[in-house]
């Protein structure tokens, strides 16, 4: 048997073969050819449409701003006076950094008599651990030593309360039976 599907007003008909299923879903998608279509060009871009009250936006004002008058009575910074500070502090710095490059360096800890007086500090501490009484080698060895562990007091325990003890099965639970004494 054949059936003839029509895509619209115009379009052939198409024949589809009636045959078996074999339940797999096929779908059959009619094309039709057309021209393509075009848009039309867009309009002339206005000059300024934005709304005549313009209320919450910032605008700025065509207004003449007022002046600032500085009073007379204040003082004012004279130039030539900060050309003279400037230049004092130029030579005082370039003073400084001159004395500086000029001084000898200062002499680091790695001198042989730093290094004496090192090492007879280390001989002194090394006689001092040699010399400990009986009394301070005790308290030093004190709680490096292993002390044997006393045994363990009988301690009290539930095992007498499991006697006699029967868990409750899994289809007991279900099914709301005690278990059997």
């Amino acid at each position: 048997m054949v059936i003839e599907v029509s895509a619209g007003s115009g379009a052939p008909a198409a024949e589809l073969p009636e045959e078996p299923s074999d339940g797999i879903i096929r779908q059959t998608i009619f094309t039709a050819e057309t021209a393509p279509s075009t848009r039309p060009p867009p309009g002339p871009i206005p000059e300024d449409d934005r709304p005549e009250d313009a209320t919450g936006e910032i605008v700025t004002r065509t207004g003449q701003r007022p002046t600032v008058q500085l009073s007379e009575t204040e003082p004012s910074i004279l130039v030539a006076d900060l050309t003279t500070d400037l230049a004092a502090a130029r030579s005082a710095v370039s003073a400084a950094a001159e004395a500086t490059a000029a001084a000898p360096p200062p002499p680091t800890m790695a001198t042989p008599a730093a290094e004496r007086t090192v090492a007879e500090v280390s001989d002194d501490a090394a006689q001092a651990a040699e010399s400990f009484s009986d009394l301070e080698e005790d308290f030093f060895r004190a709680g490096h030593e292993k002390v044997a562990k006393p045994p363990p007091e009988h301690s009290e325990s539930f095992d007498d309360l499991d006697e006699g003890y029967q868990p409750v099965g899994f289809w007991d639970r279900l099914l709301g039976r005690k278990p059997k004494r």
